[in-house]
């Protein structure tokens, strides 16, 4: 939302696309401002992490360089750094809003298609941008549910 959306959303004259038909618009500012402080909160704990020496990521990539420490001991190291490097905590939130930028493009994708579509009625390149745009619909659904990607 821009400044001149967010004027126009104070004074009732703008509606946000992802705002719930039953929700006020303080429900919808604490909601949007809970869903950011989230994310920071996520953003945080990913930029702060540090493998434990104790902990079970550490342990995983010990038994990785004695798996290989006599014969290739830089293999050994490699595959010890990746599992320390990879073992980072679940950014469930960050996911969920990535996933949802990206199905808001396909559906602006789909809505483009469907004008298109409906520039010229009945021609073959109409149909087409028709199914084109069922399918990205169809895609941005699976995109939010996390099943495509």
């Amino acid at each position: 939302m821009n400044k001149e959306q967010a004027c126009e959303f104070m004074f009732g004259k703008y509606r946000p696309d992802d705002m719930k038909s039953n929700e006020g618009k303080t429900e919808y500012l604490m909601r949007v401002l809970a869903e950011r402080d989230q994310l920071a909160a996520e953003n945080a704990a990913q930029r702060e992490y540090r493998p434990q020496p104790s902990g079970a990521a550490m342990m995983e990539a010990l038994d990785a360089f004695y798996e290989y420490h006599e014969d290739v001991p830089e293999q050994g190291m490699m595959a010890a750094f990746e599992i320390l490097c990879c073992k980072r905590p679940q950014a469930l939130a960050t996911d969920a809003w990535q996933r949802e930028q990206m199905a808001r493009g396909v559906e602006a994708f789909a809505t483009a298609q469907r004008d298109l579509a409906g520039r010229h009625p009945g021609s073959t390149s109409a149909a087409y941008r028709s199914d084109i745009a069922s399918t990205a619909t169809v895609f941005a659904a699976h995109l939010r549910n996390g099943e495509a990607v």
